[in-house]
């Protein structure tokens, strides 16, 4: 404020300094001084306030802007990381059905080969036709596929009261159907020991 007195000090008598001036300034000089200091004071403060108004509203604007587009990544990104999280749950499905499909069609062929087994001429491998068919029925049952498990009791029920056509497989054949019977007493011995 002093800088522009001294400045309008000037421009009014043409110099600052009072041991300069011929005659002394009147007081109106002096008011007018001071009233052009104040007023260009006030100028300035009013142009350095607008200045820095403007300043700080493009600041704010530019804040804000930035903010809004790190809130349109960030929402993007957890767009992209939910659709990859289906992309996963579903690659996951796929393998948890594929290898549920993989286990059926084993057992399922396990079945056939356990089938053909039990047709066969030899009474071994008629006996292990037994012990594969049981255990799958087992196996069906742990899966919760109860279904096959009794399609499997079934062929060996079918095949306990088939009577051979050829007498002499009638006595090879009886220990096949023993080894039935004593597989499914096993398994009822088993089971009524598990709910006790």
């Amino acid at each position: 404020m002093g800088i522009l007195a001294c400045f309008f000090a000037w421009l009014q008598v043409g110099t600052i300094f009072v041991a300069d001036l011929e005659m002394r300034p009147n007081q109106e000089d002096l008011f007018g001084v001071i009233r052009n200091a104040i007023t260009a004071g006030a100028a300035l403060g009013v142009g350095m306030t607008l200045v820095l108004s403007y300043r700080r509203q493009k600041t704010l604007e530019e804040n804000q802007a930035t903010t809004a587009e790190a809130l349109l990544v960030s929402s993007k990104a957890q767009q992209t990381a939910a659709a990859a999280l289906d992309l996963s749950n579903s690659q996951h499905q796929l393998e948890v059905d594929r290898r549920a499909y993989d286990q059926i069609k084993d057992l399922r062929e396990r079945y056939a080969a356990a089938a053909a087994q039990l047709g066969s001429e030899s009474a071994t491998v008629r006996m292990a036709g037994v012990y594969v068919m049981a255990t799958l029925a087992d196996e069906w049952h742990r899966q919760d596929h109860d279904d096959q498990r009794q399609a499997c009791i079934d062929l060996l029920c079918s095949y306990y009261r088939a009577e051979p056509k050829d007498e002499d497989r009638r006595d090879l054949d009886w220990s096949v159907k023993e080894a039935i019977w004593k597989s499914f007493l096993g398994r009822l011995r088993q089971d009524n020991d598990d709910n006790r």
